[in-house]
């Protein structure tokens, strides 16, 4: 091979690896960390210069980028040529030749690489990078590395007419020192790349760090983000891959910068000084055809790590990595909330996870501690909020855990200890392992508000909903009085499914906590469907006065046994509005029949013994208006009017028989549960008001018969038989005609009141 083809044989033969070192080969094979150039004063640093050579005329040569490449096989040098043609005239690099020498005079067969194989002509004033690669021997030094340019003449031995050469200085370092950012080329633009903050966390196997990068392009070229591969490189050499979160814009535009987050999974045997930031980028050029791989991995910059904020322990709102016996996660505190429960509180912690990898994860068996104050531990017990069985890459999960406390119980501070339960092999001992602690102060125990006249919306796959308070009644009975609140909760899912189980807690002034019971339909709920939920909570009598609030409505999925409690007595009937049966008791929701057949079974669900994501519900005040006409009475999702009363007196039998007209309608839009549901209707002697009688009516029958309504307009009658009271009754005085709306435990409340004739005809 003559010289002349020798230098410009400059092709790669041996494939790059994937990953770099960042330092110099001693003679023990260790790596040292390159020292930073103390003339560097500036905090934004170009990219690392060796020197410069001048070529012939106004033409001159830049050697930058000098990296070592541990290979498989090999270890590599490169580094990259910028040759600047400051002449008026176009010029021709394969002009020129280069030769590579190590400190010790050896010579070392630099090959240019694929991409830059087409690069020949450079225009005047203009430049072009080429990049190299040499195979190198160990152990390698840095500083006396030389660079040697010729030009090709046929008057000179071998062809080679010496220009100049670069030496390489005993201070060359490609390391970017904490606090400063680093300019490199990446995908045909210059990027502003810096470490503003690295955080580092453990669990009993490994170190796991994440890493914020920023990249602003200072260059004119749009690129997609991150536009990079980042390596975690430790002291000794050994690189691990760092794992983006995934951006929702990736577009990078001229003088628009982003902040990227990274992760890694570092075994705990490692130490963690000396840790370094390693970035690549593709190497274009490679084909099959070439015998060289697809993706080559050339280095853009280095960066020395700033000084690691733990996440052993971390603040609420703040993504920390965990790694899981499953796989690799970020782990967010979302909230952390006390709520009131029957005798004690409820402390519970919202936590996001994020699937950090490249394939679908199983979810994790977590469990953990709430640790108040430091000292006292309290259990805790994790609920999936959805109805999921993995998570895809970068996709999420929520989980909640919760335990339980003494109510008159004070803390300031309360941190979660996340851990998970990893089962033995071989049938061995299952043991926990302490994933993170995460720390919040009790002013965050609070739960969300929803404000009187809002809805509250709950976003877990598959239980997708929308709760709102539509209104709220009092009912009497002689005992006590019965709170009742109207919920509507709407299907915000793609699929019909159940209601769901919730508990509820009614919360008076003063923190008198109230359970309430739940009353719904059975019947699956279609897509942007609505339900009415009855919410009823039994009150000491006279407690609620009038104009008088409830402070809250508390209301939140139900748990039993560390599980969402399962819907009892779910149809497979698709409710469209029409009533079903249902009852209710024990201060839990309780199970409803569905439509047709199954209108008269029921089922006991499971009794809750807690209750997340839950919310808080300003409520309205109770209405007690009472309305002077028999027309159009909401008693929800029911309206019904009375007209054309009409009585005939039988005084040989002491028998009065009266007769109306009515019109039943119901919502069609909401499915409910309607067992129970039922009016009276009073009448009262115009003269003698303790002379009184009431006719019970159920409403919504599917057909006609004594004691009922059905849906739709029908004449009724019935008949009053009693001797004692029909004789003394004055039938040319008006009556007055009182209209009770009546619950299924009897309480009632009065929705209308009339006076009318005995004898005539009135609406």
């Amino acid at each position: 091979m003559t010289p002349m083809k020798k230098y410009l044989n400059l092709t790669l033969s041996a494939a790059l690896a994937a990953t770099l070192c960042a330092g110099s080969f001693a003679a023990d094979g260790n790596l040292f960390a390159g020292r930073a150039h103390a003339a560097e004063a500036a905090a934004v640093l170009p990219e690392p210069l060796v020197g410069i050579a001048k070529l012939d005329g106004a033409r001159t040569a830049e050697v930058r980028n000098m990296y070592i490449i541990p290979g498989a096989s090999s270890t590599q040098l490169t580094f990259k040529v910028r040759v600047y043609n400051n002449d008026d005239r176009e010029m021709f690099f394969m002009d020129y030749g280069m030769r590579v020498f190590s400190a010790d005079g050896g010579e070392l067969n630099a090959k240019l690489l694929a991409k830059d194989k087409s690069k020949n002509r450079i225009g005047p004033h203009a430049y072009e990078d080429f990049t190299y690669a040499a195979d190198i021997p160990l152990p390698f030094q840095f500083p006396g590395v030389t660079f040697k340019f010729v030009m090709w003449d046929m008057n000179y031995v071998n062809y080679e007419r010496p220009l100049s050469q670069i030496v390489t200085a005993a201070d060359y370092s490609f390391v970017t020192p904490q606090g400063r950012t680093r300019v490199a080329d990446v995908a045909g633009t210059q990027l502003e790349i810096g470490i503003p903050e690295a955080r580092l966390s453990r669990n009993e196997r490994n170190w796991l760090p994440t890493v914020w990068l920023t990249l602003n392009n200072v260059g004119i070229k749009s690129i997609e983000a991150p536009g990079v591969q980042a390596y975690l490189r430790a002291a000794d050499g050994a690189l691990y891959p760092l794992t983006m979160k995934p951006l929702a814009d990736k577009a990078l535009n001229p003088r628009a910068a982003k902040r990227t987050e990274w992760t890694a999974t570092v075994p705990a045997t490692v130490p963690t000084e000396g840790w370094q930031v390693v970035l690549t980028e593709p190497e274009s050029g490679q084909t099959a055809e070439t015998a060289e791989p697809a993706e080559v991995r050339l280095p853009i910059a280095t960066l020395e790590l700033p000084a690691f904020t733990s996440s052993t322990s971390g603040q609420a709102q703040t993504e920390y990595a965990i790694q899981s016996a499953t796989g690799l996660f970020g782990v967010t505190l979302n909230a952390l909330e006390r709520m009131p429960w029957e005798e004690n509180d409820l402390v519970s912690a919202d936590i996001t996870l994020v699937n950090k990898g490249e394939e679908a994860l199983p979810l994790p068996e977590l469990l953990g501690y709430f640790l108040l104050d430091g000292k006292v531990k309290v259990e805790a017990k994790a609920v999936r909020l959805a109805e999921q069985i993995g998570i895809a890459p970068q996709g999420q999960a929520r989980i909640r855990l919760y335990g339980k406390i003494p109510y008159t119980y004070s803390f300031a501070k309360a941190k979660l200890v996340l851990q998970e339960k990893e089962k033995a092999e071989d049938g061995g001992t299952d043991r926990t392992v302490e994933l993170l602690t995460l720390e919040s102060d009790q002013t965050t125990l609070n739960m969300p508000l929803v404000a009187e006249g809002q809805s509250w919306l709950t976003t877990n796959a598959g239980r997708e909903a929308e709760l709102t308070v539509r209104k709220v009644q009092v009912y009497e009975s002689e005992l006590n009085d019965l709170y009742v609140a109207e919920l509507l909760v709407r299907n915000q899912g793609l699929r019909p499914r159940a209601i769901g189980e919730r508990t509820a807690f009614l919360k008076m002034e003063g923190g008198a906590l109230f359970p309430a019971t739940l009353t719904q339909s059975r019947a699956k709920l279609a897509p942007t469907g609505r339900a009415l939920v009855t919410v009823s909570a039994v009150l000491p009598k006279g407690l609620v006065q009038e104009g008088k609030r409830a402070e809250a409505l508390l209301v939140g999925d139900s748990v039993t046994d560390g599980a969402l409690t399962a819907s009892a007595g779910t149809t497979d009937t698709v409710g469209t509005g029409t009533s079903t049966a249902a009852t209710a008791s024990g201060g839990t929701e309780t199970a409803a029949a569905g439509t047709g057949a199954q209108a008269a079974q029921s089922a006991q669900s499971a009794r809750p013994d807690a209750y997340v994501n839950a919310a808080m519900f300003a409520l309205p005040a109770p209405q007690r208006n009472t309305a002077d006409t028999l027309l159009g009475l909401e008693l929800y999702p029911f309206t019904v009017s009375f007209s054309k009363f009409a009585s005939s007196v039988d005084f040989v039998n002491s028998q009065l028989t009266i007769r109306f007209h009515y019109k039943l309608g119901q919502d069609p839009s909401v499915l409910a549960n309607t067992e129970g549901r039922k009016v009276i209707l009073e009448f009262v002697d115009g003269k003698d008001s303790t002379i009184k009688f009431t006719q019970e009516l159920s409403l919504g029958a599917a057909y006609a018969k004594e004691g009922a309504l059905t849906l739709g307009e029908a004449d009724y009658e019935f008949m009053k038989v009693d001797k004692q009271m029909v004789p003394n009754m004055s039938f040319s005085t008006p009556y007055t005609l009182n209209v009770y709306d009546v619950m299924p435990g009897g309480e009632r409340r009065l929705v209308a009141a009339q006076k009318l004739s005995w004898l005539s005809l009135r609406p």
